[in-house]
């Protein structure tokens, strides 16, 4: 069973037919020059070969767009990119975590949960995911 510990509110991933790689992408305004630590429990059963992760694309300001961003407008304002942390295998319920420091022009960045690798039935949990500001 791949249920949610004591009732909570997740997400999980699963391949798409003929795509090595899929992901979700979350806005979230932030201060520039400011730290944060990023949290997620993450549960996996990921065949060889596959893998996910969370990582951090920075921009110069608030962007709601609700597709896919183009390549001039992502050219224009994406100031940088972060690596946070990847997995790969099958682990039980486990906690991850990260910080990061914004850039000078940082007003939003996006979280991106990603999930590579071609079983489609492999399954990748993300719950308690939290972006807290710590200097």
């Amino acid at each position: 069973m791949f249920g949610l510990p004591q009732g909570g509110h997740g997400f999980l991933m699963r391949s798409v037919a003929r795509l090595d790689s899929v992901g979700f992408f979350s806005p979230i305004a932030v201060q520039p020059n400011r730290g944060y630590r990023i949290s997620a429990r993450f549960k996996t059963e990921l065949p060889e070969g596959g893998r996910a992760g969370i990582g951090i694309l920075e921009f110069d300001r608030f962007l709601w767009i609700d597709e896919q961003y183009t390549r001039s407008l992502t050219q224009q304002h994406q100031t940088g990119m972060q690596e946070g942390f990847e997995i790969s295998g099958s682990h039980d319920w486990q906690s991850q975590r990260f910080e990061i420091i914004t850039g000078s022009n940082t007003r939003m960045i996006h979280l991106v949960f990603y999930r590579e690798g071609t079983d489609g039935s492999a399954l990748v949990m993300f719950d308690d995911v939290a972006v807290t500001a710590i200097r």
